[in-house]
């Protein structure tokens, strides 16, 4: 803007000229027209070194920037109406001060104090150098245009102000689902990236990932009006059960985003998901059985990246999913940085497999041990870049191992990690082979075979 105004108000300052030497008859260039030249040569050198420095300036500088322009601007039309022309009454200084508030953006208070200063001057110059009745046209003609000023100022200010908040209403209406009123995937994803870029490091924050269970069947039994009206419930839901200040969005179809800055506590994480969970299930559409969602949820602090955090959240989900309907998965997020690979050991403290492994390949790998599906599960989601293999205690009475065995094989982005199932039956090993492991081995098998079989698994 500081450009364009000083840029134009000079175009226009030459070609007023221009014309005046051809149609004014006795007009001639004076000193004080001159002294307008220096003052625009000065201001393009000021907006070439603002362009080679980004083109940006900072609030005060731009402030005081434009104002010394005006006031340059504003002395030389005192010179003109009071020097050069003493006889008759000013003109072009009120004319200035009419156009000012279109030029410039500014507070009203700002506006009147800027004003004054140039009545001040421009009086002071009237009374030094014109008769005393024509400087006192010159102050019935200032203060005239002081105050037609002001009032377009705040005409100029209110209008500005109702088309920014016009625009602003249109940028929160074309950022919400139609159907659910919360934040479309678009919106969704860009103040979750904007979330992640202002945080603070220590901050924590906690993302759940929302799915309805079977709504297809929804559509497909119910009618889709009656699916529409479900997730315009789950989006009022949503709305009321969290914070003003959390990020709730539609991703697409029937899944839906909840980011909640500053979430810490698990217990509480806990609650908001089985309150969402609850209120579903009390949807009433004439259906004959409850609504469900299943969810995933991550908590974290001292991270950064809003990709990775929905990436786990999305894996915690796809985890529910394989439990069954209604199910919810909450994980917290590590900070460990890991130097080495690592492998995965799923299964009790005492299984064979996992007792020599730490001997046989510690130095090349990092050996996880986890107890329970889940926490397999959490590893390979959250350090899937580092994971060389998985060996899996599967034994189907007590259902360890068979989670963590169907969620890496039945999801694209794990089915290529080495999987190792250790079994003490027949039964499990058909069921390992069904999931198409890599490796079946019982629990009997001699230690020499497992290391073997280890080696040319993972490549050693």
């Amino acid at each position: 803007m500081l450009r364009k105004a000083c840029k134009n108000i000079s175009i226009l300052y030459l070609i007023m000229i221009g014309i005046a030497l051809a149609f004014v008859p006795g007009f001639r260039i004076t000193l004080p027209h001159l002294i307008m030249l220096p003052l625009m040569v000065m201001y393009y050198l000021i907006n070439l070194n603002i362009l080679r420095e980004g083109g940006t300036l900072g609030t005060t500088a731009a402030y005081l920037t434009c104002y010394g322009f005006y006031l340059g601007l504003a002395l030389v039309f005192i010179t003109i109406d009071t020097i050069t022309y003493p006889n008759i009454q000013a003109f072009f200084l009120p004319m200035l001060m009419l156009v000012y508030p279109a030029l410039f953006i500014d507070r009203m208070w700002k506006y009147g104090v800027e004003e004054l200063i140039i009545l001040a001057i421009f009086f002071a110059f009237s009374y030094a150098n014109k008769e005393w009745a024509i400087a006192r046209r010159d102050v019935y003609m200032g203060l005239g245009a002081f105050c037609v000023s002001m009032l377009l100022a705040q005409i100029i200010l209110d209008v500005r102000s109702s088309q920014g908040l016009i625009m602003k209403e249109l940028r929160g209406i074309s950022s919400l689902d139609k159907l659910t009123h919360v934040l479309n995937k678009g919106a969704l994803l860009s103040k979750i990236d904007n979330y992640f870029l202002q945080k603070p490091e220590e901050d924590s924050c906690a993302m759940c990932i929302i799915d309805m269970d079977d709504f297809k069947q929804v559509n497909d039994n119910l009618g889709h009006d009656t699916g529409d009206k479900l997730l315009e419930k789950i989006g009022t839901l949503l709305i009321d059960s969290f914070r003003a200040y959390d990020i709730v969005g539609r991703y697409g179809g029937d899944e839906f985003v909840v980011l909640m800055p500053k979430m810490s506590s698990l217990e509480i994480l806990q609650r908001r998901c089985q309150t969402v969970q609850e209120e579903i299930r009390k949807i009433d559409l004439g259906n004959s059985k409850p609504f469900s969602a299943s969810i995933g949820a991550v908590i974290c602090s001292d991270f950064r990246s809003g990709k990775s955090i929905f990436s786990m959240a999305d894996d915690a989900l796809y985890k529910s999913k394989i439990e069954g309907k209604g199910s919810c998965t909450i994980w917290v997020y590590e900070q460990f940085e890991h130097d080495r690979p690592l492998f995965i050991a799923v299964g009790s403290d005492d299984c064979q497999l996992t007792q020599h492994m730490s001997n046989d390949f510690g130095n090349s790998y990092k050996i996880v041990q986890v107890n329970n599906d889940n926490d397999a599960i959490h590893q390979i989601s959250q350090y899937k870049k580092l994971i060389k293999g998985v060996a899996i205690e599967v034994d189907s009475a007590s259902g360890i191992g068979l989670t963590a065995l169907k969620y890496i094989k039945s999801r694209e982005c794990f089915a290529t990690i080495p999987t190792i199932a250790i079994v003490s039956n027949e039964q499990d090993s058909l069921i390992c082979r069904k999931y198409k492991t890599d490796v079946v081995l019982t629990s009997d098998t001699p230690y020499i075979e497992y290391r073997d079989r280890i080696n040319k698994l993972i490549g050693i």
